[in-house]
């Protein structure tokens, strides 16, 4: 069993499964994440933001404003290990799953992750190689799986070729011309001589859409991207959906421009939690293990507040919407997290905020003991332990917002910072 889930197992047994239990008995009082699709266009007015109002904090709520448009499931961005790639295609299977799609869709949206992610695995530890990029998305009826990987400037021309080539091919020619690969071409340490390209265009149904972008006179970007339609007669030529690539190195370049390294969007579910958890696994792995458990703890506090605590505008069932980040400047870890609460909570959960960072170490002890241990009062939205505990761990003032939406509700960001030179404390213990 990996430490990030002994440790959340531990935590879950603790005090704090006391609060989880007691919090959700009387509704959402935190909460954090997005919606794969959302069935109406949403709309931001400005509401009464905290003072400090970060970059990371407007890039989750853009998230939110384009849901609509981009249909965002998640993005990931740094080193793919086996670990992280199961639980990318765990959560993709997750969301398939909630969203009914035809076991035909399924398989072949799966087929292409494995494809583009062993595409990325395959490059990561060449000389001069930058972090990999993935995106998965869902715009309407149709997936779009994207990647990005650096290539030597001298194999553009090789790989290009081979590209203009599967897109030249019809279904029945493709067909044909995996089978004469197959039988007569070679087999690398990088893979096939292009078996992988033709099989995505095969099953996709699709042209296959890429572009290069130069990084120095050694290496470029090369972004590659494959849509899956889930409606049978929609497949399109490369150049409908090429505005969806552009989409992606732009994404691309706000998550590098932010410093973030993780990025889902989606209904969390139980099951979307734990996978979570365990692409955030190796954050801090260089790093004290007091801070790497610290890290972790938060990431828990805030994953576990958007599966229980959210609103789902939809009334959708399935889990509820949200953003999660995470992102590292310097010695110093990010969490960010997105939630949707009720309007009329706002005013109250500000107030709670202000409190909590307002307070020293042994005043935020003494307000954790007496909100632990008073009676709930009946409609109160959570205690706020959540709060203290996490600006107690992380050693710094919480930085938050609100955005108010078009209906009764609102979008609630949290961001929590944590390094090494953080002064942190654990909240004092009770029997």
């Amino acid at each position: 069993m990996s430490y990030c889930f002994q440790a959340f197992q531990g935590y879950m047994a603790s005090h704090r499964f006391f609060y989880l239990l007691k919090a959700s008995k009387h509704g959402p009082f935190g909460g954090y994440i997005i919606s794969c699709v959302l069935e109406k266009m949403i709309y931001f007015y400005p509401f009464a933001m905290n003072a400090t109002t970060t970059n990371t904090l407007q890039f989750a709520h853009s998230l939110f404003g384009n849901a609509e448009a981009g249909g965002l499931h998640y993005v990931y961005q740094g080193n793919f290990s086996m670990e992280l790639t199961n639980s990318i295609l765990g959560i993709a299977e997750s969301n398939l799953e909630n969203h009914h799609e035809a076991a035909g869709v399924k398989k072949k949206v799966y087929f292409i992750m494995v494809e583009s992610l062993q595409n990325i695995t395959r490059h990561q530890n060449d000389d001069l190689a930058a972090p990999g990029f993935f995106i998965i998305r869902r715009t309407g009826n149709d997936y779009y799986v994207t990647s990005c990987n650096t290539i030597s400037n001298n194999e553009i021309e090789l790989l290009e070729s081979k590209l203009l080539e599967v897109n030249s091919l019809d279904q029945d020619s493709l067909k044909s011309h995996y089978k004469d690969i197959l039988m007569h071409g070679g087999i690398s340490d990088k893979g096939g001589a292009g078996l992988g390209l033709i099989e995505m265009a095969r099953k996709s149904g699709n042209k296959l859409v890429y572009d290069f972008e130069e990084i120095n006179d050694k290496v470029s970007y090369f972004f590659f991207q494959t849509k899956i339609s889930s409606v049978r007669g929609t497949e399109t030529g490369a150049g409908m959906h090429r505005d969806n690539l552009e989409e992606a190195k732009k994404l691309h370049a706000d998550i590098l421009k932010n410093n973030l390294s993780l990025v889902y969007q989606g209904e969390f579910t139980q099951e979307v939690v734990k996978c979570a958890l365990t692409m955030t696994e190796g954050i801090g792995d260089k790093d004290p293990l007091l801070l790497k458990k610290r890290s972790f703890l938060i990431v828990v506090e805030l994953l576990q507040n958007i599966f229980k605590h959210g609103q789902n505008p939809s009334g959708g069932k399935e889990g509820n919407p949200g953003v999660f980040l995470t992102g590292k400047t310097g010695d110093e870890y990010l969490f960010s997290a997105s939630n949707v609460i009720l309007k009329g909570d706002v005013a109250k959960l500000r107030t709670k905020l202000e409190l909590v960072n307002s307070l020293s170490k042994p005043e935020l002890d003494t307000l954790y003991t007496k909100v632990l241990l008073e009676e709930e009062r009946p409609g109160d939205k959570g205690a706020g332990l959540g709060l203290i505990d996490l600006r107690l761990k992380s050693g710094h003032a919480l930085i938050y917002d609100f955005r108010e939406l078009q209906d009764d509700h609102a979008v609630f960001t949290l961001e929590v910072r944590i390094s090494p030179n953080s002064t942190h404390h654990d909240p004092p213990k009770h029997s």
